[in-house]
């Protein structure tokens, strides 16, 4: 019993330096993020997509409020696939926002393609869904994002 305490003391202690490095250098990252975003048709709003297989929610929701907050005109929209399940997580900022790019309804969409269900506010969606092999590459993330990225009066 002592040892099962002393790992889960362990684990606690690592996830907690893990989320005070992914502070530490999330501008870092997110001003990466927005170099790698691209501008949705003819608009000043800019889409980040990425598919992930290995870092968690926690870092994808660190980085998309970094993201926007640098980036008002950018919407963050991460698929996280971990043990055959895929979790959505999507931001909007403010100028995205404005123009009428509501993260929750993006999140419900993307979630109901993965067979899945989501919702969220303006800034903030997220989701999942149970089909892990539906979206294979990020060109076909970006295709099905673009397509379920209208905006919301």
């Amino acid at each position: 019993m002592e040892s099962y305490q002393k790992f889960f003391d362990d684990s606690e202690q690592t996830k907690r330096k893990n989320k005070a490095l992914i502070r530490h250098v999330s501008e870092i990252i997110a001003n990466d993020v927005i170099s790698k975003s691209k501008k949705i048709q003819d608009t000043e709003i800019k889409l980040y997509t990425i598919l992930e297989e290995v870092l968690d929610d926690e870092y994808h929701i660190e980085i998309g409020q970094k993201s926007i907050a640098i980036s008002p005109n950018l919407i963050y929209v991460a698929i996280i696939s971990l043990n055959d399940k895929n979790r959505v997580i999507v931001f909007s900022g403010d100028n995205a926002i404005n123009a009428g790019y509501h993260a929750g309804k993006i999140a419900k969409n993307l979630s109901t393609y993965l067979n899945g269900s989501g919702g969220g506010d303006k800034r903030f969606g997220q989701g999942g869904g149970k089909f892990h092999s539906r979206i294979t590459n990020l060109s076909e993330l970006e295709n099905i994002a673009i397509n379920t990225i209208i905006p919301q009066s």
